[in-house]
């Protein structure tokens, strides 16, 4: 099925995020402005089935979450075809991730400890970013772990 969703770009997101925990989000179009001043958009969503049996997914957008996108982007760059599987579906505006899915999911120990990573900065990166201090805290210990 098709869904038009129409909404300030937040709105947009947020509502996406839902259908997919009800559907199986197959594919999101790029937001298109609606006509006229309006800051609304207009974004296509197509969805099959339920979800069922799957854990929750959330979409990271690239404008939203690029560093978390770029971690996850390196950890699947040389198994594209197996991402999906374990989590992690790539679309033109970023990925969607069952973040769950993932921490249960056949990749190492310390793949796995990224994931838990990426799953913070995701956060931190919706939310405005790190305090000074504590990013220069958190830094300092992904470097020490090498």
């Amino acid at each position: 099925m098709k869904v038009r969703l129409t909404g300030l770009p937040g709105e947009v997101v947020g509502a996406t995020e839902r259908l997919a925990e009800v559907f199986d989000v197959v594919e999101v179009s790029e937001p298109y402005p609606c006509r006229g001043a309006s800051r609304q958009v207009r974004v296509y969503v197509e969805a099959r089935g339920g979800a069922q049996g799957r854990g929750r997914r959330e979409h990271l957008h690239r404008d939203d979450c690029p560093a978390a996108l770029g971690v996850l982007g390196v950890l699947f760059a040389r198994r594209p075809r197996q991402a999906a599987e374990v989590g992690y579906e790539p679309t033109e505006q970023g990925a969607w991730v069952d973040w769950d899915a993932l921490e249960r999911s056949w990749l190492s120990s310390t793949e796995r400890a990224a994931v838990w990573v990426v799953r913070g900065v995701a956060a931190a990166e919706r939310r405005g970013g790190w305090a000074p201090g504590l990013q220069r805290a958190l830094v300092d210990a992904v470097g020490a772990a090498q």
